[in-house]
């Protein structure tokens, strides 16, 4: 995948979001159709989605523009342990923000306030809402064949994301501005 190369400048850092937000999308639209409550996880407090859009918008996108990124999801969640074999991987991604942000800081001024929101994830209640994921998964995991099935959804959705990242969605860059610092 890669990353060093996609963060050399702006428009592959750019890239790289526009990936990860084809991946997310429809993502996020599978678990919050399932009920997390019950396992005592609010969903809509852990989308990124809306973080990336943001991020996007510094790096010179519009409603436009954003809403014409396809998607191209390869799992969707249809049960409660699937969707907890997905949030494994989305939520174990927030636990790296600091490595992300220190390596683009200094090399294309990325912040938490500027284009680097998504890898601030939940900035300093990261590892509360880590642990308190953690204590649901248990929970779920707990459940005859479910850690079976929640092991077998994390790795088909690391390789949907893999895929994502191979496969770079077609945006016209001429519907994209440029980014200004």
């Amino acid at each position: 995948m890669d990353f060093d190369r996609r963060l050399t400048s702006l428009e592959a850092y750019r890239s790289l979001l526009e990936d990860f937000l084809r991946f997310l999308r429809p993502i996020e639209d599978a678990l919050g159709a399932l009920d997390l409550k019950t396992f005592g996880i609010d969903f809509s407090s852990r989308r990124k989605s809306s973080l990336l859009e943001a991020d996007l918008r510094d790096l010179g996108h519009d409603a436009a523009s954003l809403n014409s990124l396809p998607g191209s999801c390869l799992h969707r969640p249809r049960d409660i342990p699937q969707a907890f074999g997905v949030l494994y991987v989305l939520e174990g991604s927030s636990l790296g923000r600091e490595v992300m942000l220190g390596k683009l800081k200094p090399s294309l001024h990325i912040s938490p306030v500027w284009a680097g929101r998504f890898f601030n994830g939940y900035g300093r209640t990261t590892g509360a809402m880590w642990r308190d994921f953690v204590n649901a998964l248990n929970d779920v995991g707990a459940e005859p064949d479910a850690a079976r099935i929640i092991e077998h959804s994390a790795l088909a959705t690391f390789t949907a994301f893999e895929e994502c990242l191979r496969m770079p969605g077609t945006v016209s860059q001429a519907a994209i501005a440029k980014p200004s610092l």
